[in-house]
């Protein structure tokens, strides 16, 4: 398999997280297109030595750190990642030191290569919370270099289900509808 692609930037709000059932989400959107993403799980680890030697060992999911680059967000976008404020009026963004993000899910797809064939790959993480990220800014100089837009989160299980999930598609249409079918995106 090899990786050619990897396409939209979708996000939903939590609504409930149950404990004996799998999350709901509002009505998500496709915030924006997408550039890279690095996703690094952290395992919890045991091991048991016995009579002299390993004798059990188990790693199980913990948690992880998203990275996310997508080529913009919207201010009214960045608010609802970040627990921010936007005011439509004056189309203003305003971050206050006690905003709390909420819990949502992020959903893309990925563009592969298997046996010469393209194939999509939908997936998404089923709980993730946000923080600002880091922002760097050049000025144009001789030459023009794009910025992109960074999104940084953690990665968590909810209460029931799983904290990842990952669906073959026949074509990129395919893919698309799955991300917006995941995302309670209405069709166009």
């Amino acid at each position: 398999m090899a990786k050619m692609g990897l396409k939209v930037c979708g996000w939903a709000k939590m609504k409930t997280e149950p404990d004996d059932a799998v999350p709901t989400y509002e009505a998500g959107k496709i915030i924006g297109k997408m550039v890279s993403l690095n996703a690094t799980i952290k395992n919890a680890e045991g091991e048991l030595y016995a009579d002299d030697k390993l004798a059990e060992y188990l790693s199980e999911f913990d948690s992880g750190d998203l990275s996310m680059e997508t080529d913009n967000i919207g201010l009214a976008e960045q608010a609802d990642l970040y627990g921010a404020t936007y005011t439509e009026e004056t189309k203003t963004l305003a971050m206050k030191p006690n905003d709390t993000p909420p819990y949502g899910q992020f959903a893309c797809y990925r563009v592969l290569m298997i046996n010469g064939a393209k194939k999509f790959r939908a997936f998404r993480y089923m709980k993730v919370r946000c923080q600002i990220p880091d922002v760097t800014d050049n000025t144009r100089g001789n030459s023009i270099s794009f910025g992109t837009q960074p999104i940084k989160g953690k990665i968590m299980a909810p209460n029931f289900g799983a904290w990842y999930e990952e669906i073959d598609c026949e074509s990129d249409a395919a893919a698309l509808t799955q991300v917006k079918t995941w995302l309670g995106v209405a069709a166009a």
